[in-house]
């Protein structure tokens, strides 16, 4: 199982993959946060001359009454689609540890840079010191290049 996770404060993303060997879009499903009511659901999108679907689960964003408690909610977010993949687990015993890669910082960013990284380093330790889980970090021009063949491709 591979699992990629796009993390930021407002619209964090995780993509299960349960493909057993080469990468299969199919295989993929997608969780993310948001404070749009009309994103929240579950919402499936039909393959092109295929009959399964994608799908995208929108949850909305716990309430916080501080930045440590939001950085809290959006980790612990990740780590519990991680736990309830049926797939890791024989029992109550994790019986495979999933591969999971994180985009990396971009060197480009601005702003609350400083709550951008404590954010991550939350999950990172979450995933690491709670759970046991080894992570890889991606740069976010590697990514772009998988998706759109491109390292430089803009988010559109």
């Amino acid at each position: 199982m591979k699992i990629g996770i796009d993390y930021s404060l407002s619209s964090p993303g995780v993509c299960v993959n349960t493909s057993e060997e080469e990468f299969r879009y199919e295989d993929c499903k997608f969780y993310y946060l948001t404070n749009t009511k009309k994103y929240e659901g579950t919402f499936k999108e039909k393959m092109a001359f295929g009959t399964s679907a994608v799908e995208y689960i929108g949850t909305p964003h716990r309430p916080y009454n501080s930045e440590p408690e939001r950085y809290n909610n959006i980790a612990n977010w990740v780590i519990d689609i991680i736990k309830s993949q049926p797939q890791l687990m024989i029992g109550k015993l994790w019986e495979k540890h999933p591969i999971i890669q994180i985009e990396d910082y971009s060197f480009g960013s601005t702003g609350r840079v400083f709550h951008i990284a404590e954010n991550l380093g939350l999950l990172k330790y979450k995933l690491k010191i709670e759970c046991g889980w080894d992570y890889t970090l991606i740069a976010p021009s590697v990514i772009k290049k998988f998706a759109t063949d491109k390292g430089n491709a803009n988010k559109e």
